[in-house]
């Protein structure tokens, strides 16, 4: 696999007992066998919840660091160091879809979780089974270098030798929480996709058989995507051992050691939860949307937190009205939000968006981060004009008026009409107006006049907007009028 972004990065921590036993991963985890569940508890289509995969605030550094400390008391250094003890230099990251990190000349194990936790939003929970789960990083008493060069699997496929460029306990870690980042935001474009039914099969071996499995959420998604196979009965019979020849153990073993070292993955955590949807450029201004809701509380507006790169943009009310939001969540309230932030710097930056607990008692999820490019709109002037006049003649509405873009004024512009909120699309500039000329010294033609045909019956907002000929600054509002077709 030698893709930048996999579209799946299988792994399976040991299909044969010999591969398990060469990983110590059996006889490590069979110490902590706390019997927290068992095979009939597993749900093929729920393996963790949403709000505790994306909780990246569960851990502070001090208890990561605790908690590398007890699971590898055994541990000694060896050929290389034990987890609890492994420092590293790291690389500067600004991937879009976790927050912007800078380059350490040397952090800890702890360190690094902790970071890239924060920054990509993935629980460091979810992150420590996970380099348990592809290379027992966590409980071997003896380390070695491939486990730290492969720490969490990524770039691993069953079928290939690993990829050499995603060498290192850093870039594993990172890589892995950015991949599950990648899933999320595009969740239609990767193997497994949540709220319908999937294909599975138990074992790479497409013989060992398949079963359909509607995958609930998000998280199992991610799961299924980075490691594509369930267990089958054997394996699920024979929880901390190993099952038959079609087994595969890296979905049950996620499942079974979050729960023994964490608590349980099924229990839901009420939080907020949403999506940042888009990210428009206007000249100086970008516009952030999605929508959110704090289950504790969803009938109270929320507020949602604006990061560039990295700097806090502050907290922004969630205002819009989103009936769709409401029907699939059934939930009452406003629950949209347009934050629309003015002179913002050119240049390719990245927005990120948190969603804000009402009550303060519960972490702030990220629900993204999207890149957009700025214009350099200095010394560029925004369109001036009016909207003059809106008319009824049966079913037809004629809005008119003038514009002039002061950059380009010899050049015939365009205005933009909204119907209730509802784009009418964009209409030329092609009347002429000899006292608008006069008034401003230009020439050219500035006036508009746009006949909209075959409107409903009604009382309706007609919107207009002037557009920027150079497409570098925002295209100003001209004015409403309410027409009755």
């Amino acid at each position: 696999m030698t893709s930048a972004r996999p579209a799946r990065l299988p792994r399976i921590i040991a299909v044969l007992a010999a591969a398990l036993t060469a990983f110590g991963l059996l006889s490590a985890l069979s110490e902590q066998r706390a019997e927290a569940v068992t095979g009939s508890d597993w749900k093929a289509g729920r393996i963790i919840e949403d709000n505790l995969f994306y909780d990246g605030d569960s851990m502070s550094r001090a208890q990561i660091a605790s908690f590398l400390d007890t699971q590898g008391a055994n541990c000694t250094n060896g050929e290389a160091p034990c987890l609890k003890n492994y420092t590293t230099a790291t690389r500067s990251t600004s991937d879009g879809l976790c927050s912007p990190m800078a380059a350490t000349s040397s952090s800890s194990a702890a360190a690094i979780i902790h970071r890239v936790a924060n920054a990509c939003g993935i629980s460091p929970k979810v992150i420590l089974v996970m380099i348990q789960k592809e290379s027992s990083l966590i409980t071997t008493t003896s380390p070695n270098s491939i486990q730290y060069r492969s720490a969490t699997g990524y770039g691993c496929p069953d079928t290939a030798p690993c990829d050499s460029q995603y060498y290192g306990f850093f870039n594993q870690v990172y890589r892995m929480a950015l991949q599950f980042q990648y899933y999320t935001n595009s969740p239609t474009s990767y193997g497994y996709i949540p709220g319908r039914q999937n294909t599975i099969l138990y074992n790479p071996n497409a013989s060992c058989g398949s079963s359909s499995v509607y995958i609930e959420n998000q998280a199992t998604a991610n799961l299924y995507n980075y490691t594509p196979y369930q267990p089958n009965k054997a394996a699920l019979d024979n929880l901390y051992g190993e099952g038959n020849s079609c087994s595969a153990y890296g979905n049950r073993n996620f499942w079974r050691m979050y729960n023994d070292w964490f608590g349980s993955t099924s229990t839901p955590v009420k939080t907020s939860i949403g999506q940042f949807e888009s990210a428009k450029v206007a000249g100086e201004t970008v516009t952030l949307s999605g929508w959110m809701i704090d289950l504790d509380s969803p009938g109270t507006p929320g507020h949602v937190a604006v990061y560039r790169d990295g700097k806090s943009l502050g907290w922004h009310p969630v205002t819009k009205s989103r009936p769709d939001v409401n029907a699939a969540y059934g939930v009452s309230g406003v629950h949209g939000y347009s934050v629309a932030l003015s002179n913002q710097p050119a240049g390719s930056h990245s927005y990120c968006v948190y969603a804000i607990d009402n009550e303060r008692v519960r972490a702030n999820p990220k629900l993204g981060c999207k890149t957009v490019k700025v214009p350099d709109v200095q010394g560029k002037q925004a369109p001036i004009g009016r909207y003059e006049a809106a008319k009824a003649d049966g079913a037809t509405v004629s809005v008119s008026g003038w514009t002039i873009d002061p950059d380009s004024p010899g050049t015939p512009g365009r205005v933009a009409v909204y119907r209730d909120g509802k784009s009418l699309g964009w209409h030329p500039v092609t009347k002429s107006r000899p006292d608008v000329n006069a008034a401003y010294g230009v020439s050219g033609v500035h006036g508009y006049s746009v006949a909209l045909s075959n409107q409903p019956a009604g009382s309706h907002s007609y919107c207009v907007y002037a557009i920027d000929n150079e497409g570098v600054r925002a295209n100003p509002k001209l004015g409403c009028r309410t027409v009755t077709v």
